[in-house]
């Protein structure tokens, strides 16, 4: 055999085709032969052959796998002597394939423009005798019903067509989705038009492109679901070759290459319409005789994403005619929640089309090959994404392949904004952390890019919503469109260079697209959820989105950081506390998601505790989850009592991205964390490793503040021990004044040591004790046993004696003055300095408030 061809494909995913048989005995001219494979069992079965060697075309068998139509494509001669080429013909036949039970009569549809058939199936089992549809291009659509004849034998059925419907007289494309048994249609509609010139006004009628979509159903007449208006280009770019057909039956289209459309769908209500074409800007048409090869043109495309409501545009100029006429564009839905859409020898796309969050992270792969066949796309396969080529009948799995990721991540003229999309991809789409790793494993070496900061704000926002996704329960998955999933800016138009070409994308919003949908209240089955309600519900909550915005919290942290005083609060006035309900929510999302992975869990390079009753940790999750909870309430209102589930989990998964990224940045950095943490850790490093350290560490501490996420507990301490190790003194005071630092108990504890006792540095402990809040400042010296601690503590006492801020809750109390040493004399008698303060302090305070060790120590200090 040879000659194999693809003829179709039917809901229940098995495909028809058709070989040659040129060993036949009956006929030495062989004959053609039409089957069926099944994917599932992976079996081929013969169901018809012809009696001579046909160019079947296209074929479609009924859902009992009795009757057969199949069209076959010949050529038509003005001369058959001399065989003088005129034009080709499309032939449609009907037959049964078991003709011992049924018997049917033969149809016959000839016509020089396209001709395909395809048989209806049903949602449930049925005895009712089959449906199926004539499309005659440029001509019309028709539904035809079978019906039994009486005959005398009761074993033999006789079944003949009967046209049941003209659905349409005159259309220019036309698609069957055999999965959803819906068919989408382009025809015209006339409006209107008036045009002004210059001796006067002229009215006239102008065809307007609609793309319609017709739902068919089991029990209920069709309905027409979907009406779009389309902005179509006028004429072709080549006349010449605009009534040429290409005949690939998957999917089922009807048109000629002056159109090129596809419609892809998905059972949760994904939409997508991609039209391709090819164009010349400010330009004539290109004719017949001014036709050159090395002309240049625009090959461009736009896919409408129907549930999102937005459609998405895409040109690249300057292509030879010679290699864009024979482009053949690949559309296909990617399990990823993509739209694959490919260009050979120019570029591939990934467009974002998820139904859970806006399309703008939008991936652009080089793509440099030439085509190597005609690939189309199939469904119920055993691959969730498979394609096979109608040249070789090869099959293919589509998928993104890691290594393609890393190399367009690492090229040095990749924009961010694709940086940023395969990040959300790896993310959002994959949940595969391990590459996110491999994509930043050399960040050391590009710590002074100015982008590694918006890198670092995609990996914690996408991780944080990732993880989130992966463990809501099913009544509070419809919040998920709240929550930050991207920063990423809504794309509008972007310059792309690929493969040297600098190509444009843009994205527009769609006016009210549910207008062009019927609503399911108007629909024949209104409780019977198919494809057009979920797309009506996708639209529904796509209008009604409103993401979290990260700014709103930094904001108001800015103000409350300020007054931030750990040392004042204590535990109980938190939500989320380190030892109780945050680790509990940590631990959950960790094993729920792919966190959880033994492989990933972060191992970060400090002990996770902190040296105070409340940390500003505590501070952050409390301000983002009332926050994010206000939001919720306000844009939830569907599932009001899943809000305090999504706030908690979010808040706690903010804080497990920010620990994951702060180890993954110290395995940048090259440093290995074993048995030895914290500051040892720090002394151990050599200078060249801890100042990269530092550097990676300062931007993973700015990426955090200025998204409003949590830091991990100790890591405070450890980046100021590490900013002080790593930088001079003064670039050191620098960041502490600038209160990118924070000096809590431990660190300032361990600086001080280091500083030593000399003379230079006790001004640099004084200068740094000056830069701490009052009350650490009192802690601090009360453990630095030194001399001049020993005075400032006393001048601090002392001044809070006499200024009544030590007095004020105790009440007035007269001052017994016959105390031995501090007895009142007469005035004529002469008081030393040291008696005289003494007084001033009895007079101010009672004894008890007084402390006398504290301040002899002090003054025999100073002697």
């Amino acid at each position: 055999s040879r000659n194999w061809k693809l003829l179709g494909q039917e809901k229940d995913g098995s495909i028809l085709v058709g070989f040659d048989d040129t060993f036949s005995e009956i006929d030495p001219g062989g004959r053609t032969i039409i089957a069926v494979y099944n994917f599932r069992f992976n079996s081929l079965r013969i169901l018809f052959e012809t009696e001579t060697k046909e160019n079947v075309i296209q074929a479609s068998i009924n859902s009992s796998n009795t009757l057969l139509l199949y069209v076959v494509k010949s050529v038509c001669y003005e001369n058959d002597d001399l065989k003088v080429y005129s034009e080709y013909k499309y032939t449609l036949h009907l037959t049964s394939i078991d003709s011992s039970k049924i018997i049917c009569k033969p149809i016959k549809f000839e016509s020089n423009n396209q001709i395909m058939a395809q048989f209806l199936y049903r949602i449930k089992p049925s005895n009712d005798l089959d449906r199926y549809l004539i499309f005659i291009h440029q001509d019309c659509i028709e539904l035809y019903q079978l019906e039994m004849i009486n005959t005398e034998s009761t074993d033999i059925q006789e079944l003949s067509s009967i046209k049941q419907d003209d659905i349409i007289k005159a259309f220019s494309w036309a698609q069957w989705d055999a999965l959803h048994q819906s068919l989408f249609y382009i025809h015209t509609k006339g409006s209107s038009l008036r045009e002004f010139d210059a001796n006067g006004t002229t009215s006239f009628q102008k065809d307007a492109p609609t793309l319609s979509a017709l739902q068919f159903n089991d029990n209920v007449p069709h309905e027409s679901v979907l009406n779009i208006p389309l902005n179509l280009p006028a004429a072709p770019v080549l006349e010449a070759t605009c009534r040429t057909y290409d005949d690939i039956p998957v999917p089922l289209k009807v048109h000629d290459c002056s159109l090129d459309v596809t419609v892809l769908s998905d059972d949760r209500g994904i939409v997508c319409i991609c039209h391709h074409y090819i164009y010349q800007p400010v330009k004539d048409p290109i004719t017949k005789e001014e036709f050159n090869p090395d002309t240049t043109v625009h090959v461009a495309y736009s896919v409408t994403l129907l549930h999102h409501g937005t459609v998405i545009h895409c040109t690249v100029p300057g292509v030879p005619w010679s290699q864009a006429s024979q482009i053949k564009p690949l559309f296909v839905l990617h399990e990823d929640d993509y739209v694959c859409v490919r260009l050979p020898g120019l570029l591939t796309h990934l467009l974002d089309t998820c139904p859970n969050h806006q399309p703008c992270c939008h991936i652009t792969l080089n793509d440099d090959r030439p085509t190597t066949g005609d690939l189309t796309s199939l469904h119920n396969t055993n691959d969730s994404t498979a394609l096979i080529d109608l040249s070789t009948f090869m099959m293919y799995k589509l998928e993104v392949s890691k290594s393609s990721l890393l190399e367009i991540f690492s090229l040095p003229y990749s924009r961010l904004e694709n940086k940023l999309s395969i990040i959300h991809y790896l993310l959002v789409h994959r949940f595969d952390f391990d590459v996110v790793l491999e994509l930043l494993k050399n960040i050391g070496e590009k710590f002074l890019n100015p982008s590694l900061q918006d890198v670092l704000h995609e990996v914690l926002v996408g991780g944080a919503y990732a993880s989130v996704y992966k463990s809501l329960p099913g009544d509070a998955i419809k919040l998920i469109r709240c929550l930050p999933f991207t920063t990423v800016k809504k794309l509008s138009t972007q310059e792309i260079k690929s493969s040297g070409r600098l190509m444009t994308m843009t994205q527009e919003a769609l006016w009210n697209p549910s207008v062009m949908l019927l609503s399911p209240t108007q629909r024949l089955h209104q409780f019977r959820t198919d494809l057009w309600i979920q797309l009506w519900n996708l639209i529904a909550d796509a209008s009604r989105a409103s993401p979290f915005q990260h700014t709103e919290v930094a904001e108001k942290l800015m103000v409350s950081l300020i007054c931030y005083q750990p040392e004042a609060l204590s535990r109980c006035s938190t939500p989320l506390s380190p030892g109780g309900s945050c680790i509990a929510i940590n631990s959950t999302i960790a094993e729920m998601t792919s966190l959880g992975n033994s492989k990933l869990k972060p191992i970060l390079p400090f002990y996770e505790v902190e040296k105070c009753t409340a940390s500003k940790q505590e501070h952050v999750i409390s301000v983002n989850l009332r926050e994010l909870s206000i939001h919720l309430v306000k844009h939830g209102l569907e599932n009001p009592l899943q809000v305090h589930v999504v706030a908690t989990r979010y808040a706690g998964a903010q804080l497990e991205m920010s620990r994951y990224l702060c180890s993954l940045l110290t395995s940048c950095a090259g440093v290995a964390v074993t048995s030895v943490k914290g500051f040892q850790l720090i002394h151990d490093l050599s200078p060249l490793k801890r100042r990269l350290l530092f550097a990676l560490l300062q931007r993973y501490s700015l990426a955090v503040d200025t998204l409003a996420y949590p830091v991990p507990q100790g890591f405070s301490s450890f980046f100021a021990y590490l900013t002080y190790r790593s930088l001079s003194y003064e670039r050191f005071i620098q960041y502490i004044q600038a209160n990118a630092l924070q000096l809590q108990i431990d660190v300032m504890r361990i600086i001080l040591s280091d500083l030593g006792d000399s003379p230079e540095g006790i001004k640099k402990k004084l200068r740094l004790i000056l830069l701490l809040p009052r009350s650490r400042a009192k802690r601090i010296l009360n453990q630095w046993s030194h001399p001049v601690s020993l005075m400032l503590r006393a001048r601090e006492h002392s001044l809070n004696i006499l200024s009544g801020i030590e007095t004020r809750t105790h009440p007035h109390r007269s001052i017994n003055h016959s105390i031995t040493g501090l007895s009142s004399s007469n005035s004529s008698d002469w008081y030393s300095p040291l008696d005289s303060f003494l007084d001033l302090l009895t007079a101010k305070a009672s004894l008890a408030e007084l402390d006398f060790n504290l301040l002899v120590d002090a003054t025999v200090t100073s002697l």
